[in-house]
């Protein structure tokens, strides 16, 4: 047993080392958690960055169990939405690398970079638009105006109705129009 194992406290009550990852998560390792993925990384990138963090899965149960991870969570979830919002400027905006040169020497779009970028853009977006969509999703705005206003128009195919049916129906609709 090396003195690695002893400071990591990987010890086992057995007196083996353990050599999966750790089963709890520290205030310390939460609050990296929730400033990385504030910051635009995914839970999975950062899990699977180094051995210090938990199994997806524990990260998982303690977002149930512990409310202020919970609360600490979804607010990196929120500030996720605004720093991708920043990167899709930043893709949309860098060129660098839209331009390459052929084979003859001549200057040529690469479309392959073209799409990656649209991609990474449209990925972000929709990323955003569900962590954020009042802000960022897609508005349908239902109105008219004063010359115009909406109108809505109901077609009932009478033959297939009873005569009580249609009864109700017409006493129905005579009641919210007058």
């Amino acid at each position: 047993m090396g003195s690695t194992e002893l400071m990591t406290g990987r010890i086992s009550k057995r007196g083996r080392v353990n050599e999966g990852r750790p089963t709890k998560l520290t205030p310390e390792i939460k609050t990296e958690i929730c400033d990385r993925i504030a910051k635009g990384e995914s839970l999975i990138r950062i899990l699977k960055s180094d051995d210090k963090f938990p199994h997806y899965s524990n990260v998982r149960e303690a977002i149930k169990k512990d409310l202020q991870f919970r609360d600490d969570y979804a607010h990196a979830k929120e500030e996720m939405a605004d720093y991708l919002a920043q990167e899709i400027l930043d893709i949309a905006d860098d060129g660098r690398n839209d331009w390459t040169t052929n084979d003859e020497g001549k200057k040529i779009l690469d479309h392959e970079h073209v799409q990656r970028s649209r991609l990474r853009v449209d990925t972000r977006k929709w990323i955003a638009s569900k962590l954020k969509p009042k802000k960022y999703g897609e508005k349908l705005e239902l109105s008219g105006d004063k010359e115009n206003p909406m109108q809505v128009e109901a077609k009932v195919k009478y033959e297939k109705m009873t005569v009580e049916e249609l009864q109700r129906f017409l006493a129905g609709s005579l009641n919210k129009t007058g």
